[in-house]
C-alpha cells in the first residue's frame, strides 16, 4: 500500500518545527554526546530527520501517535496512520506495542469503527446495498481506508516477535478478525465476487492470524469450549466455530492472494491439535448468506495442484501434508477414487526447485578383475600430438612483431602493447611475478642501450592495467608463491605451418592461415588452374619413405566416370580433397597411414548404472523446505496410512512420528509395541477411524506413487 506525504499540523503542541535543544552548543552548556548511542536512537533520529521535526517514537502512555490515533479528529486519525504505516513498514522494531501501551487497542478501534459503521449502514438502509458505480460514499470509502491502513500497520508489528505475546494476549482480536471476514464475505455474495471493497483488509488481517493461530482452537457447534468436566457447550457465535467455515468459504474465492492467504492459515491453525475435530469434517454447514456449502478445502487443494504457481502449490503441498496427519483425513484421502491421478500430480512436484544429482555406479564382471585388466591395457589407436600439445605457451615475439614495439615512444607503451600481446585474460590462470618479468627482460634487454625497460615492479605492477581483472598475490601455505592470478600465457601457434599446403610441387605452401583458405588455394592454384585440363589424380604430399626417401602422395584416382567429361572430373577431385584440409592445430604428419600396435583382444567392458536423484531445497537455516520436500512428505503420509492398513494396528507397527515433535497414532503403536503404554489406550483412539478403509489406495501407490520414483 502506498505511502502519503505527512500532512502539516494545523493545532497541537510539537507539529512544526520541533525546539532546539542545543540552543548553547557552542557555550558552556552544549550538550554532551553520549559515549555510546543505542542503533534504535540512531533509527529514531533518521526519522526526525525525514519528518523534519520529531517523530514521536520514544514510547510512553501520552504518545502522541497513540493519542492522535485515538483521537474523534479526522485530521490527526489521518496524521498518525500515515506516520505508522512509514515507520513500520522500514523499521517496526521501533513500535513495540510494550513500550506503546494502548497503541494496539487504538488499531483495533479503529477497524471495529469500520464493521460498526457497516452495521450501521445495513440497520438503517434498504436491504439490498446500492451499485458503487451510481456514486461514491466518501464517508464510508475514508472509513474503508482508515480501516485498512490500520491493519496494514499491524500486519507490519506483528511480523516482529517481541509483539507476539501482546497480540496473543489481545482477546478482542480474533473475534474482529472473524468480523472482518464475515464482513467480506457478506459482500461478496451481496454485490458480486471481485466487487468486494475489504479485499486488501482480510489479506493483512489473515496474515496477522498466522501468528496468533497457535493459540486459536477450531470449534464444532455444540462442542465443549474444554475437556474440563461441566463445560459449557460454544455458542455459534464464537469466533472459534465462525472461524474455519468462514476460511472454507475464502479458498473458493477468485482472487489469488485471498486463496493463498486462506490456506496459510489452515495450515496455521492445524498446528494445533485441539482443532483436529474441526479439521477432520467433510461437509460444513452453508455460511450466512450463501445458500450451500463449500467443498472441502481438501477437493480445492486438489483442484489448484496442477496450476503452474510455485507460490499457490507450495500453499496446497503444506495444506495436503497438515490434512493428512490427522488421522480420519488419511484414511478418507487413501480411499478417494482418483487417488492415482491425485499422486500423479503430487509427484510431479518431487522434481521442482530441487537439485539434481546424476550417480554412476561401476559393476565389473563377476569373478574376474575385468574393469583393472581394461584400464591397464595400452590404448588401441594413440593419438599423434598436435602442434603446440604437450608444450608451455612461449611469450618470445617474432621478430616484425618485435620491430612495431620498439617503434613506439616510452617503455609504458612498448610494455603495456607487449602484454597483451604476449598473454592473455583466463579467471582461472596465473602466471609467477618471476615468469613475467623474466618474458619481459628476455624480449626487451638485448635493445636496452636505445629502448630504456621498466624496473621489475613497475611491469608487475602493469598487469593490472592491461588486464583489470588480474591480481598480483601470494599463495597461502607453507610454500608461499607469488603470482598474477587472472591471467595466462597467450597461445600463438603460427598458422601458416598448421595450413600449409601439401600439394606436391606447391611454390607458395606458407600462404593460408584457415581451412577456407587453404581450400580456396587448392582449387585455384593446383585443381582449376586450367579448367580444361584438371589433374589426373590426387597429388597431396604425404611425406618421404624412412628408407628409400621416395615422395608419398595420395593415390587417389577420380572415377572413370568422371573423366568424360572435365567438369565432373574438377567436381570430383574438389570433393576428395577436401579432405585433407587439416583442423585447427591438426596433428602432425597429418594423412600419414596410422600404425596400430599389436594389443590383445580387451575382455568385456565393465557395465554401468546411472541414476539420478533430486535434493530438497535448503533454507538459510539448512533445514529442508520448497515444493519438492512438501510433496515428499504428502506421499509419506500416505505410504504410512497405507501400511497401518494392510498391517495389524493393534500388533504395534513401528512407525515414525507424523507431526514434527507431537505424538501420533503411529508414536502411540510403537510405544504399545515396546510395552510403555497399554495396548486398550492404544485402541480407544482408534474406535472411530477405520483404517481398513485406506487399503484400496495401495493400488494407486504402486501404480503411480512412491515406486514411480
Amino acid at each position: 500500500m502506498s505511502t502519503r506525504t505527512p500532512r502539516a499540523s494545523t493545532s497541537g503542541q510539537g507539529r512544526g518545527t520541533p525546539q532546539s535543544t542545543n540552543a548553547n552548543a557552542n557555550g558552556k552548556g552544549a550538550a554532551q554526546r553520549p559515549a555510546y548511542v543505542t542503533p534504535r536512537a540512531v533509527t529514531r533520529e533518521k526519522w526526525n530527520r525525514a519528518f523534519n521535526g520529531a517523530a514521536y517514537l520514544d514510547g510512553g502512555v501520552s504518545n502522541r501517535l497513540t493519542l492522535a490515533l485515538l483521537s474523534p479528529i479526522d485530521s490527526e486519525a489521518d496524521w498518525a496512520l500515515d506516520r505508522l504505516i512509514q515507520v513500520s513498514g522500514q523499521d517496526p522494531d521501533l513500535l513495540r506495542f510494550s513500550d506503546f501501551p494502548g497503541l494496539l487497542s487504538a488499531l483495533l478501534a479503529r477497524i471495529r469503527t469500520f464493521l460498526d459503521s457497516r452495521d450501521l449502514e445495513r440497520a438503517s438502509s434498504s436491504p439490498s446495498w446500492p451499485s458503487p458505480g451510481l456514486w461514491i460514499d466518501e464517508r464510508r470509502t475514508t472509513t474503508t481506508r482508515r480501516a485498512t491502513e490500520a491493519a496494514l500497520v499491524l500486519r507490519n508489528l506483528a511480523t516482529e516477535a517481541v509483539n507476539t505475546p501482546a497480540l496473543l494476549a489481545a482477546r478482542k482480536l480474533t473475534r474482529l478478525i472473524v468480523d472482518v471476514l464475515s464482513e467480506g464475505h457478506h459482500e461478496s455474495i451481496t454485490l458480486g465476487e471481485g466487487a468486494e471493497t475489504t479485499t486488501e483488509l482480510r489479506l493483512y488481517l489473515l496474515e496477522v492470524l498466522e501468528v496468533v493461530a497457535s493459540d486459536c482452537v477450531l470449534l464444532l457447534p455444540g462442542r465443549p469450549l474444554s475437556s474440563e468436566p461441566g463445560s459449557k457447550p460454544a455458542p455459534s457465535s464464537s469466533p472459534s466455530v465462525r472461524l474455519f467455515p468462514l476460511l472454507v468459504a475464502l479458498t473458493r474465492s477468485p482472487d489469488r492472494a485471498l486463496v493463498i492467504a486462506a490456506f496459510r492459515s489452515l495450515v496455521a491453525l492445524a498446528l494445533n491439535d485441539s482443532s483436529d475435530p474441526a479439521l477432520a469434517l467433510m461437509t460444513y454447514p452453508p455460511v450466512d448468506p450463501s445458500l450451500n456449502p463449500h467443498p472441502h478445502p481438501i477437493q480445492t487443494s486438489i483442484e489448484l495442484l496442477p496450476v503452474a504457481d510455485s507460490e499457490l502449490a507450495t500453499a496446497m503441498l503444506d495444506f495436503m501434508y497438515q490434512h493428512t496427519l490427522v488421522d480420519a483425513n488419511a484414511v478418507a484421502f487413501c480411499a478417494r477414487p482418483e487417488l492415482v491421478h491425485v499422486l500423479r500430480l503430487v509427484s510431479s512436484r518431487l522434481h521442482v526447485m530441487a537439485g539434481k544429482e546424476t550417480v554412476q555406479m561401476v559393476i565389473p564382471v563377476k569373478g574376474t578383475d575385468a574393469e583393472a585388466q581394461w584400464k591397464a591395457l595400452p590404448q588401441r589407436h594413440p593419438r599423434k600430438k598436435r602442434p603446440g600439445e604437450g608444450k608451455d605457451p612461449n611469450p618470445k615475439m617474432s621478430k616484425l612483431e618485435l620491430e612495431k614495439l620498439l617503434r613506439l615512444p616510452d617503455s609504458e607503451a612498448r610494455g603495456l602493447n607487449w602484454m597483451r600481446q604476449a598473454f592473455e585474460s583466463f579467471p582461472n590462470g596465473e602466471v609467477t611475478q618471476v615468469a613475467l618479468w623474466t618474458a619481459y627482460r628476455t624480449e626487451f634487454e638485448p635493445h636496452a642501450i636505445t629502448h630504456p625497460m621498466l624496473a621489475a615492479a613497475d611491469v608487475i605492477k602493469m598487469s593490472t592495467e592491461a588486464f583489470p581483472a588480474a591480481l598480483p598475490m601470494v599463495t597461502e601455505g607453507p610454500d608461499k608463491r607469488f603470482i598474477i592470478k587472472g591471467i595466462r600465457i597467450r597461445d600463438r601457434t603460427d598458422t601458416r605451418l598448421v595450413f600449409r599446403c601439401r600439394w606436391l610441387g606447391c611454390p607458395t605452401p606458407l600462404g593460408p592461415t584457415s581451412p577456407e583458405q587453404l581450400y580456396w588455394h587448392v582449387h585455384h592454384q593446383h585443381l582449376a588452374a586450367s579448367p580444361t585440363t584438371p589433374p589426373p589424380q590426387c597429388r597431396w604430399f604425404y611425406g618421404r619413405a624412412p628408407t628409400t626417401s621416395v615422395e608419398l602422395y595420395c593415390p587417389y584416382v577420380p572415377s572413370p566416370s568422371s573423366l568424360a567429361s572435365p567438369h565432373l572430373h574438377l567436381s570430383d577431385l574438389s570433393l576428395h580433397v577436401r579432405t585433407h584440409m587439416p583442423l585447427y592445430h591438426a596433428p602432425t604428419g597429418y594423412g600419414s597411414p596410422p600404425t596400430l600396435p599389436p594389443t590383445p583382444p580387451p575382455p568385456d567392458q565393465p557395465s554401468y548404472v546411472t541414476s539420478s536423484r533430486y535434493h530438497a531445497q535448503v533454507d538459510d537455516s539448512g533445514a529442508c523446505s520448497g515444493l519438492a520436500f512438501l510433496a515428499c512428505l504428502v506421499l509419506r503420509n500416505v505410504a504410512r496410512t497405507i501400511k497401518l492398513a494392510l498391517g495389524n494396528p493393534a500388533g504395534g507397527a513401528s512407525v515414525n512420528s507424523l507431526s514434527g515433535g507431537e505424538e501420533s497414532i503411529f508414536e502411540a503403536f510403537t510405544k504399545a509395541a515396546e510395552g510403555s503404554v497399554g495396548r486398550d489406550e492404544v485402541l480407544m483412539r482408534l474406535e472411530k477411524v477405520e483404517f481398513g478403509e485406506a487399503k484400496s489406495g495401495a493400488r494407486a501407490l504402486l501404480l503411480r506413487g512412491i515406486l514411480r520414483w
